[in-house]
């Protein structure tokens, strides 16, 4: 996580730090669940938001990142995670 953070706040807004709570690096993208449904909805209402200027997608992005026991998902850095190492990442 730490290295995810440190490219998180290299990177230039519109942006969202989805935290999936519980969840090993690929199983939120490859196990059917909530967590994959989260991480897809959130990517669908961020691509609606920011490239077709949808108001509404953008309202939802923190309904549907924010999930009680899955996922939390953050407009700023994650207050519970610090930046790390992260080899061969931009300075």
């Amino acid at each position: 996580p730490g290295c995810s953070v440190q490219l998180y706040d290299q990177a230039p807004p519109p942006k969202y730090y989805l935290s999936m709570l519980g969840q090993g690096h690929q199983s939120p993208y490859l196990q059917a669940g909530t967590a994959l449904d989260t991480v897809q909805q959130v990517v669908v209402d961020f691509l609606d938001a920011t490239l077709r200027g949808s108001g509404p997608a953008k309202a939802a992005i923190g309904r549907d990142g924010n999930v009680p026991g899955s996922s939390s998902l953050f407009a700023g850095s994650p207050p519970d995670v610090a930046a790390g190492p992260c080899p061969g990442a931009p300075g």
